[in-house]
């Protein structure tokens, strides 16, 4: 369990979310007027933040959310209170991504993020602009990001959340708070080697129950959109050695032609293939550059979709 050392308060603001009011937001702190708060992740001059960028190396933040089979989600609002920014770097991509929970956490525990099902992309400078509007203005604001795939969800839980920059001197931290007493928070991170698991499990310290981010998502009805998505949340795509040096084996509970494409978190496309997949792949990465990847495959006929996280080193 990593160690949580101390916390930064911040003056009490205005939530103003932007969203369109035609579908059901969801929230899952006590609320929106809660005093949000920067956890400091460890002792020493650069530590970096809980919710963000740290010295363990995290790769993503997320928060779990419950909604009905077959809503799409629409967007999601994410409230940033830290961004570091090296010269030159404005406008490199930070990848939000939403997750299905069908993997299991780096403490076994089923239920953690799984596939990744739907990506939107904002910049570094989006994020930059939002908290110093917030701060100039007293006012507590997010970045909006649209998730135009509309996939429809195929698990009552659901995960949200930002794949963090890796480059140094690069960093981001969403804003915190608190759950009621009793339950778990909804927090959730992905380790430096791509593994889950929930702010309860990993950080100690917190005085009432556990910890979430200030995310906040819009999900609508179930929606005709024209494309096949998963339906069934058994099906899933395996990754291994990960973290992975010059070779990557990807493993499908399908027998299907298959196109594959990895995308950098900038979301550019570094790799694609066309394969029949026999359960059991492997893909030379020796050229890619160390950092974090998304790995997505279609099927060609039935354009069922199944995707994952993978660490370079």
């Amino acid at each position: 369990m990593k160690k949580l050392v101390t916390s930064v308060a911040l003056a009490t603001m205005i939530f103003s979310a932007g969203f369109a009011q035609t579908c059901d937001t969801l929230f899952n702190l006590r609320s929106v007027l809660d005093t949000p708060y920067l956890y400091y992740a460890d002792t020493g001059s650069s530590p970096g933040y809980v919710s963000g960028n740290n010295v363990y190396g995290d790769l993503a933040k997320a928060e779990a959310f419950s909604a009905i089979i077959g809503d799409s989600l629409n967007s999601a609002l994410l409230i940033f209170g830290v961004v570091t920014i090296n010269p030159g770097d404005s406008d490199n991509i930070i990848t939000i991504a939403v997750w299905d929970n069908t993997d299991y956490s780096y403490y076994d525990i089923p239920g953690a993020p799984g596939n990744v099902i739907d990506t939107a992309q904002i910049t570094l400078r989006q994020i930059a602009q939002v908290v110093t509007a917030s701060i100039n203005n007293q006012t507590f604001e997010g970045v909006l990001a649209d998730f135009t795939n509309h996939i429809a969800l195929i698990t009552d839980t659901f995960y949200v959340g930002v794949i963090l920059p890796t480059t140094v001197g690069d960093s981001v931290a969403l804003f915190t708070n608190e759950v009621p007493p009793g339950p778990d928070g909804n927090g959730w991170e992905a380790f430096y080697d791509g593994t889950w698991g929930s702010y309860t499990d990993d950080w100690s310290g917190f005085s009432r129950g556990g910890l979430g981010n200030y995310i906040a998502v819009d999900v609508c009805g179930p929606i005709s959109t024209g494309i096949h998505t998963i339906s069934d949340a058994t099906q899933a795509i395996t990754v291994f050695p990960n973290p992975a040096n010059d070779q990557l084996n990807v493993e499908w509970d399908i027998n299907a032609k298959m196109d594959v494409v990895m995308y950098s978190v900038t979301g550019s496309i570094v790799k694609s293939f066309t394969i029949q997949s026999t359960a059991l792949n492997t893909f030379d990465i020796h050229d890619l550059a160390a950092g974090t990847y998304i790995i997505r495959a279609t099927d060609s006929q039935t354009n069922e979709q199944h995707s994952t996280l993978f660490t370079k080193l």
